[in-house]
């Protein structure tokens, strides 16, 4: 009798094999293999050479797997077949990922981990919202385009959301410090698993956000000064993001912004640092770019040569898989372009260098500022690299007490373009980290 269909292919894990007795072509009973209790059988790997715990003995003479029937059979010693009676395989994933929440579950919990939001908890969005003019809109009074959103996201049953309205646009944005959080203040109700905890005493209405001077990503060289504090010299980010197939519109604004790196505040109080920003932008044409100091500032393109802008001839996805082709072909065959309507993990690891105040991309002292940008589509379990140099020039001036940054934004701003039609940007599983952070693996 046969099991239950077995998943294709067979994944890793522990199937239980109860009950099975083979009978020969005469009615005589030849091999019971009810004292095996289970057999462990690798990824990928041929179904019949299953080996039978608890001595990882081999399946007896004579026993095989018949896969397309799914079923054990028995050929006697004169040829003559029986298939297996009373088969039950029993699929465990104790020792394979094969669900999102256990693979978040893995990776939030590996060494390095700062912080980590999966939107699980409205308070996860309300926390960290802020609006022009409202300043922190913890309770969210101003015009509602960053919000929480329970249809959509991978676990915990939410996502963040920024919707950018047809006719207008979005006038808030998501600020969230590097900084581990208590769990009374970070919206999860559960301490960040840093190592320092510090409180987010958010009032609505104030520039709260401005203010904060804490856990600095910074060169070892260029420390924060006076009560600026250090979270160390480089940091890794993995977050997953989905956008809008409306954004792709031909009325659409040609260029935006989906995320910023930067401070969570200058010496004014303005969390406004953009000579020392990194800036993912949101582009009508799907293309990954980034780039810092307004993108037309004299470093403000991060290509290879480093230039001002998407100067012609420089290669605008430097050092991954479309080194060779992303120079001035910027379509999405020479280009890497971002899925639309559908989740995909972007892994940054960010490592300053030193700061170059003047307009000198020749200084070898400066020339030291590293950016890697991987990416994992929906169904990868490896990254595909898209960025990766390690010689950049930054303009850290804008923040004199801390050259680096210290907040992670996720933005629905398109320039004071206003959208011909809805769209947005959906953020999900943000995870800060000192050490490295896996692949997604479902």
């Amino acid at each position: 009798m046969k099991g239950p269909t077995l998943p294709d292919p067979i994944p890793s894990g522990v199937f239980s094999i109860n009950n099975i007795t083979f009978i020969d072509g005469i009615g005589n009973q030849t091999h019971d293999l009810s004292q095996y209790y289970s057999s462990i059988i690798p990824f990928g790997d041929i179904v019949s050479d299953i080996r039978l715990s608890p001595d990882s003995s081999p399946l007896p003479s004579g026993v095989t797997i018949d896969i397309s029937n799914e079923t054990f059979v028995f050929t006697d010693a004169i040829g003559q077949v029986a298939a297996s009676q009373n088969v039950e395989l029993e699929v465990e994933t104790a020792l394979e990922i094969t669900d999102a929440e256990t693979d978040w579950e893995s990776r939030i919990t590996a060494a390095g981990v700062v912080a980590y939001h999966d939107f699980r908890n409205a308070t996860e969005v309300d926390q960290f919202r802020r609006q022009a003019k409202i300043q922190n809109d913890v309770s969210n009074q101003g015009d509602g385009s960053v919000r929480h959103l329970t249809s959509d996201g991978i676990t915990g049953g939410g996502c963040l959301e920024i919707n950018i309205p047809a006719g207008g646009v979005a006038k808030a944005a998501w600020i969230r410090p590097f900084s581990a959080l208590t769990g009374a203040t970070n919206g999860r109700g559960i301490n960040d698993p840093g190592t320092t905890l510090r409180s987010w005493d958010v009032v609505d209405g104030t520039n709260y956000v401005g203010g904060w001077k804490h856990d600095y990503i910074s060169h070892v060289d260029e420390q924060p000064a006076e009560d600026y504090t250090f979270l160390g010299d480089e940091i890794y980010i993995q977050f997953r993001v989905k956008i809008s197939g409306t954004r792709t519109l031909s009325s659409q604004p040609s260029a935006g912004k989906l995320i910023f790196i930067m401070t969570c505040g200058n010496n004014a109080g303005s969390h406004i640092t953009p000579s020392q920003e990194i800036v993912f932008r949101s582009q009508r044409n799907r293309r990954l770019r980034a780039y810092t100091n307004f993108a037309s500032g004299w470093n403000g393109g991060l290509t290879d040569p480093q230039a001002s802008g998407d100067t012609s001839g420089t290669i605008k996805q430097p050092g991954g898989a479309f080194n060779s082709t992303c120079i001035d072909q910027l379509s999405c065959t020479s280009c890497y372009c971002y899925p639309t309507d559908e989740w995909v993990t972007v892994y940054v690891r960010l490592k300053p260098g030193h700061n170059q105040a003047s307009s000198d991309l020749n200084n070898p002292a400066t020339q030291d500022t590293e950016l890697e940008i991987k990416i994992c589509e929906a169904g990868d379990t490896t990254y595909t690299t898209i960025y990766s140099k390690n010689d950049f020039v930054f303009d850290f001036s804008d923040q004199v007490r801390a050259k680096g940054w210290n907040c992670f934004i996720p933005s629905g701003f398109m320039n004071g373009v206003e959208a011909s039609q809805t769209f947005f940007h959906r953020y999900d599983q943000i995870i800060y980290s000192k050490q490295p952070i896996a692949c997604p693996q479902a």
